[in-house]
């Protein structure tokens, strides 16, 4: 396991020596195997619950967008004066 400590931890490496010392390697394996899985199901759940807020942002980013460049500049030619425009309106133009 130390000839490839890219891949575990070094808390895994001293608990995996520890035990072997201690003679209960099987059980220090299981509860290894446990932390894994449940770290590796917290994971999916974060990216799950992370993925609809990012489709939400994304969805507002585009609708503001087409806000910006579409709607805003229909709108304002309605107006015979763009000097009676909000301070707002002219800000975004």
């Amino acid at each position: 396991m130390q000839n490839h400590d890219y891949f575990f931890h070094e808390e895994e490496i001293a608990l995996i020596q520890s035990a072997e010392t201690m003679g209960n390697l099987p059980e220090i394996l299981d509860e290894i195997a446990i932390e894994l899985e449940n770290n590796q199901r917290i994971n999916g759940k974060i990216k799950k619950a992370m993925a609809y807020p990012i489709v939400l942002i994304i969805f507002a980013i585009i609708a503001v967008t087409i806000l910006l460049i579409y709607v805003i500049p229909t709108i304002v030619t309605m107006f015979p004066d763009q000097q009676s425009l909000p301070g707002i309106t002219k800000f975004m133009m």
